[in-house]
């Protein structure tokens, strides 16, 4: 009984031991339009698969792979340890032997194999192959083709079993092969044999990963059926990159020769390790076979009499054999590359866009002559000063928007750093009470004096100014940086050609920056130097003597809660300015010494001090007939202002400080307006209008020409790759556009999830066998 018939048959389905079955039957004759539906998806896998095709040889044209344009084009790869039966598959599949065999490792270069069908041509050959890096050269004897891969093997790794990872790209044309394309690599190893590494086993695991890591890659996982399907390196290097099993298909080879009694039912059928996808069963070549020179057409043969003489896998025939498994791989491929167009299209456009701005900022080759350089230096100088004066003054095209850059930068520094710093700065943070009356009674010298005198004052004040110093340096220096990371930020793409070009431009407009902060600078200490020098004490917004008076006066009467009925009250006196503050200050010192009536109650303070000790040293306390000898105490080498303030001392305290603050703040004010417009002069604006014509008269010196103008060793590679790769992404676009949109509709994935871009997973219409149970072709 042909294994056709064995198909149209109703066996009794495979049952698990709960009586559930597992398996379905075999339809029975599917009606004519399952038929038209199983012809529309071969006629889908024809048209899309010579197209992934050409996209192949189009990317091979830039170093054989698509890896650094990151393109990932649908493929096949088989993958299976070695003695698994992954060649033989892959010769049942072409119907020729045309592989390298041997006991050890036979693949050890990744061979991407492009099946082609063919319609037959009377008087002309049907089978043949062509190498990629053989171009024009047909190989009719598939011997030969066998030998060529073996000697290109061994021109690139030598012939003592190295491996590699460059491709041998291969293409068969035959009307007896379904169009699909498939990359046979290395066997899983574990024990490096020849001249291998020690780390071989690693080197093809990393190699293999490299290919079914990309969702657009189905994996062909081969097992052999006999061994454990649990252990099998193939199915879990698959698990490893497809946990879920949406694009990965089982193989089963070596159904023959398990041991008797024994079937591979439950594999195929999924129960041990369930795939998506699901299971094929072939019988391969054995090596008696191959020894006794038995070809692949032979063991087709054999194959289909295996499967139709035995009763176990009769309910099961949908899944087993090597027509069956092209058919599905022709099918799952096809579907597979129609989910990925879209995706493909988009990464490719994006691609498009990328490879011509890098074009664009590599630029034109390097000029030969001395004006094409002169004007190609011209272009960059004038690019680089229009670039900063456009980023300082908020005309750039590239300000970002999650940060602020450029002139926006240096006025956060002048108006949220610099000038909030300096309101922040109390000069009497720093001036404590004994300090103001030192310095009062140091510049009071042996006289004394009435009033407060202006020395202290103008002591106390020129070191609170002159603490402003360094921050206004420092706002100059903020400043200079961020001119200095502007100019960095602005440098042409196009001044990366050309390192020393680069280098000397940078070099030049530090110098420039250089040569304006120094004046800048200078200004700022000098007009700081210029307050110090001149305390103007008639600025119409410091506060006068008398107006200080006044303000501690009225302190002193709500502290005080009275003022001498003999002088007019500060608060009520109708002509300010006719005030006697002077008497008003006599008063308050004759409060201090208890002279006035509204002091007699008060107890008399107890001398303090070194003044404290001369008395009692002279016997001038407590009883007159124990007095000693008098003798004046040694004053100390270090004398301090010590002892409670008087009433006097607390006024002049106060009144100088309410005096230095009043200063100090008109001299902070003044450095808050000048020293921004001290670094405008002779920093940003120096840049914006002199920066180019000094870069100019530096850098454009036609002796120069040949030193800065020598573009980068690399960047004329670049440039031709970059060439290079643009042109075959528009090709690939081209060989897209041919593709009818109709055909390249969205698909839903297998999981009920969306389109290709999230996982591209094979899915396979109705018609097409994908997974146990469903017979080719289904009843819609």
């Amino acid at each position: 009984m042909s294994r056709h018939s064995h198909e149209n048959q109703s066996p009794n389905p495979l049952r698990s031991p709960n009586g559930v079955p597992v398996v379905k039957r075999a339809a029975p004759a599917p009606p004519p339009e399952a038929y038209a539906a199983s012809s529309r998806n071969y006629s889908l896998g024809c048209t899309l698969i010579p197209l992934v095709n050409r996209l192949q040889d189009i990317f091979a044209q830039v170093g054989g792979t698509a890896a650094d344009l990151q393109i990932e084009l649908p493929q096949i790869a088989v993958v299976g340890s070695q003695s698994s039966g992954k060649s033989s598959v892959l010769e049942s599949l072409v119907g020729r032997d045309f592989l390298p065999r041997g006991p050890d490792i036979c693949t050890r270069r990744p061979l991407v194999l492009q099946l082609v069908n063919v319609p037959a041509a009377q008087g002309s050959p049907t089978e043949w192959g062509e190498f990629l890096h053989l171009p024009g050269q047909k190989f009719y004897e598939f011997s030969s083709i066998c030998d060529e891969i073996q000697a290109e093997t061994d021109r690139e790794v030598g012939n003592n079993k190295g491996i590699s990872e460059k491709q041998i790209r291969l293409k068969i044309y035959s009307q007896n092969v379904l169009t699909m394309t498939l990359v046979d690599l290395p066997g899983i190893t574990k024990v490096p044999v020849g001249d291998q590494p020690d780390n071989i086993e690693q080197m093809v695991k990393d190699m293999i990963h490299s290919y079914i890591k990309c969702p657009t890659c189905i994996i062909l996982a081969v097992s052999p059926a006999n061994s454990d399907l649990a252990n099998s390196d193939a199915l879990h290097f698959a698990r490893s990159v497809d946990p879920d099993g949406y694009r990965t298909i089982g193989v089963i080879t070596k159904l023959d020769i398990m041991d008797k009694g024994t079937d591979a039912k439950k594999y195929l059928t999924g129960e041990v390790y369930p795939l998506r996808l699901g299971y094929i069963g072939v019988v391969n070549r054995s090596q008696d076979d191959i020894n006794q020179s038995k070809t692949v057409r032979d063991a087709l043969l054999k194959e289909e009499q295996f499967f139709s003489t035995n009763s176990m896998y009769n309910d099961i025939s949908q899944i087993c054999g090597t027509p069956r498994l092209s058919m599905v791989l022709h099918h799952i491929l096809g579907q597979h590359i129609k989910a990925s167009i879209p995706e493909l299209r988009a990464h490719l456009s994006r691609q498009a866009e990328k490879l011509a701005k890098e074009l664009m900022a590599l630029g034109e080759a390097q000029p030969d002559t001395k004006a094409g350089q002169g004007a190609m230096l011209l272009q960059i100088l004038t690019q680089f000063s229009e670039g900063i004066q456009a980023s300082l003054d908020g005309r750039s095209t590239d300000l970002p928007d999650s940060e602020l850059s450029g002139g926006a930068r240096i006025h956060h520094i002048f108006q949220d750093i610099f000038v909030p710093t300096l309101d922040m700065v109390d000069p009497t943070d720093q001036l404590t009470d004994e300090a103001v009356r030192t310095v009062v009674q140091n510049s009071s010298g042996v006289k004394g004096s009435l009033l407060i005198p202006e020395a202290p004052f103008e002591l106390l004040v020129r070191q609170q100014i002159a603490r402003l110093k360094e921050p206004c340096l420092q706002c100059s220096r903020f400043v200079h940086e961020e001119l200095i990371s502007l100019c960095r930020a602005c440098v042409p793409p196009t001044a990366g050609r050309f390192p020393t070009l680069e280098k000397r431009l940078l070099n030049a407009t530090d110098a420039f920056l250089a040569d304006g902060a120094i004046p800048s600078q200078k200004m700022i200490s000098d007009q700081i130097a210029c307050e110090l020098a001149y305390i103007n004490t008639q600025h119409p917004q410091f506060l006068a003597g008398t107006s200080a008076l006044k303000t501690v006066l009225r302190h002193h009467q709500d502290r005080m809660g009275f003022v001498p009925e003999h002088l007019p009250n500060p608060r009520y006196a109708s002509d300010e300015d006719n005030y006697d503050y002077v008497q008003a200050a006599k008063h308050v010192e004759e409060i201090a010494h208890g002279q006035d009536g509204s002091s007699e109650d008060m107890p008399p303070k107890p001398p303090t001090g070194w003044m404290s000790a001369a008395k009692e040293a002279l016997g001038m306390t407590g009883d007159s007939s124990k007095r000693k000898a008098v003798s004046l105490p040694e004053p100390p080498q270090t004398l301090r202002v010590t002892g409670p303030k008087s009433e006097r001392e607390r006024v002049e305290v106060e009144i100088t400080r309410s005096l230095v603050t009043s200063y100090f703040n008109i001299v902070k004010h003044n450095l808050q307006d000048f020293t921004p417009k001290s670094i405008m002069n002779f920093l940003v604006n120096r840049v914006q209008s002199g920066l180019q014509q000094f870069l100019i008269r530096t850098l454009y010196r036609e002796e120069l020409f040949d030193e800065i103008m020598k573009e980068r060793e690399d960047m004329a590679q670049r440039r031709q790759r970059c060439k290079m790769g643009l042109k075959v992404v528009k090709e690939a676009l081209k060989v897209l556009d041919q593709v009818p949109s109709e055909v390249v509709a969205r698909v839903p994935s297998m999981n009920g999830g969306g389109g290709a871009s999230a996982k591209v997973r094979a899915v396979v219409e109705p018609g097409i066998e994908t997974s146990i149970g469903s017979p080719l072709p289904v009843r819609r």
